[in-house]
């Protein structure tokens, strides 16, 4: 797909009667009836159509031409409106209402979790170069040498799906009508499930009269970046379990209301999990339905030709939910942890936080203070999108500079080599890294894919206009170069990553934050895993192939 700023709207087909208005986005026209005598709705119609369709009189042309004359809503850009009317416009907006009632909750704070942005030097930065001992090659080299010395035995490749999968992960979800995706969002869940079991973090497969005191006891899980929210419901169900299952346990927390066509209802008599999902948009088949209407299908256990029998242990009818809609920049965590739960331990989880959100994300929870601060247990964050990061939002960013360095790098250091390595980072997600509108990783426009397949416009570097000669394909494209530019990529994302985890453990202070690979690259290419313990958790993972991956 060509980029959208160098092509032409499609024609309508012939006969069309409705707005002339297309949706890139949804591939069709818009379906609303035009103004008399414009081919353009009244949300659509372009502010350079200024003549009114409901005069003929050249003499007052003008003066109709400035009352019809519209303007993007600058609280809501989707919708215009008149210009001589926007002031009045703003106080009844319905985006204006919303604004107005989100400031007044508890955990609204404006941009509490961005930094100020750095004050520049006013220094005219020199443009780019290839080669050379301060060029792109130079630093790219530098990149992948960092990368071998920060993780010297590569990056362990574990994948705990199978285990989740075969206890019967996907059919106590199906029991609770959960809307799961496609089979790769399933492995992904499944395994980070299974990461958190193995850190403690999370209940094991003990069973009844197991080990109570090998996990860490939690009331309280928050998903960021939530999205439907099914991550965090998959973790608050296991967590709910408290090592046992749908047995006595459950028993105390839920009361069966009705058995009817093979179905369970239950409700919440007290205690159990509560699960926070923040995220900024709204969305459909959320987990706050299966937490609200807890149906479960009654059990199957269904016996293989060897006579196994699979029991996966998932207590939804001791879920409460709560959603708070906002952009993770404006969500004080203080606020929000302090009304959660009954002063347990607390699980941050997100998959696939685009960008710089995985990064306001750990801003927040780094924010807490006190006892909230205390009841953290665990944060376990899948990353993506690194190519839009934000350097003065970065968590860790006074490691990268270090890092870099121990890879040979004897430039500078600011927003130009920053903004580089980000352009760099999205070659990894493409193979023959040749993004739309340009070549290499994060360039004119290049996509990622988020959790819910959708894709996440990676926008061109700003204050370089030469994008192609410095991508990762022209970096990597020299006899000199050994390694490919998806290499370079993958090394790229996980020093970000890096990073992360050391901030993690430096400014959260846990014991243990390390990054992993928890599926393999066919299943996702964004498939690092950050995960940070309170209490050690976890050996190395198993080397892909027979060696650790890059």
């Amino acid at each position: 797909m060509e980029n959208s700023s160098t092509t032409a709207d499609p024609t309508p087909p012939p006969g069309w009667d409705r707005c002339h208005s297309y949706h890139k986005r949804k591939s069709r026209f818009c379906r609303m009836h035009p103004l008399p005598g414009l081919n353009y709705c009244g949300t659509h119609r372009p502010s350079s159509s200024l003549s009114s369709p409901l005069t003929s009189s050249s003499s007052s042309s003008s003066s109709q031409s400035k009352l019809n004359e519209r303007v993007p809503c600058p609280l809501d850009p989707s919708h215009t409106v008149f210009k001589h009317k926007l002031t009045s416009h703003l106080k009844k907006c319905p985006k204006a209402k919303l604004q107005l009632e989100l400031e007044s909750q508890p955990y609204y704070k404006k941009g509490c979790n961005r930094p100020p942005p750095p004050v520049g030097d006013g220094l005219v930065e020199e443009p780019w170069s290839l080669d050379g001992p301060l060029g792109a090659r130079t630093l790219a080299n530098s990149i992948v040498l960092a990368f071998a010395i920060v993780y010297p035995k590569g990056i362990p490749l574990l994948d705990l799906s199978n285990q989740e999968l075969e206890k019967g992960f996907e059919d106590a979800m199906r029991r609770r009508m959960v809307p799961l995706g496609t089979r790769k969002h399933v492995l992904q869940q499944a395994s980070i499930l299974g990461h958190m079991r193995r850190t403690k973090l999370l209940p094991g497969f003990e069973g009844k009269g197991g080990d109570k005191g090998n996990f860490i006891d939690v009331d309280t899980v928050v998903e960021m970046g939530a999205g439907r929210g099914m991550l965090g419901y998959a973790v608050a169900g296991v967590a709910g379990t408290g090592g046992g299952g749908e047995d006595e346990e459950e028993v105390v927390l839920c009361q069966e209301i009705s058995s009817e066509g093979g179905r369970k209802r239950r409700k919440v008599e007290g205690g159990g999990i509560e699960l926070c999902m923040v995220e900024r948009g709204g969305t459909k088949r959320k987990a706050d339905t299966r937490v609200r209407n807890d149906v479960v299908y009654e059990k199957h256990k269904e016996e293989d030709g060897g006579g196994k029998v699979t029991d996966y242990r998932f207590n939804s009818g001791g879920i409460t939910s709560k959603r708070i809609r906002c952009d993770l920049e404006h969500v004080r965590m203080q606020a929000v942890v302090s009304g959660l739960g009954r002063g347990g331990g607390v699980l941050v989880v997100a998959k696939h936080l685009c960008g710089q959100g995985t990064d306001l994300a750990l801003r927040g929870i780094g924010g807490l203070e006190g006892e909230e601060r205390e009841r953290v247990k665990g944060i376990v964050m899948a990353t993506c999108c690194h190519g839009v990061c934000d350097m003065g939002a970065m968590v860790g960013g006074e490691f990268m500079e270090g890092i870099v360095r121990k890879g040979g790098w004897k430039g500078g250091w600011g927003e130009r080599e920053f903004q580089l390595i980000m352009k760099w980072t999205g070659a990894t997600t493409s193979e023959d890294g040749n993004r739309r509108g340009g070549e290499g990783g994060g360039e004119k426009g290049s996509e990622e894919k988020g959790s819910a397949g959708e894709a996440h416009t990676v926008p061109p570097s700003e204050g370089n206009q030469d994008t192609v000669r410095l991508g990762a394909g022209s970096v990597c494209d020299h006899p000199s170069v050994t390694f490919t530019k998806q290499h370079l990529g993958r090394c790229a994302q996980r020093i970000i990553d890096k990073c992360r985890a050391e901030w993690v453990r430096e400014e959260m202070g846990f014991e243990d934050a390390k990054v992993v690979y928890y599926v393999g690259e066919d299943v996702t290419p964004q498939n690092a895993l950050i995960i940070g313990t309170k209490g050690g958790g976890g050996g190395e993972g198993r080397k892909e192939g027979g060696r650790d991956r890059a």
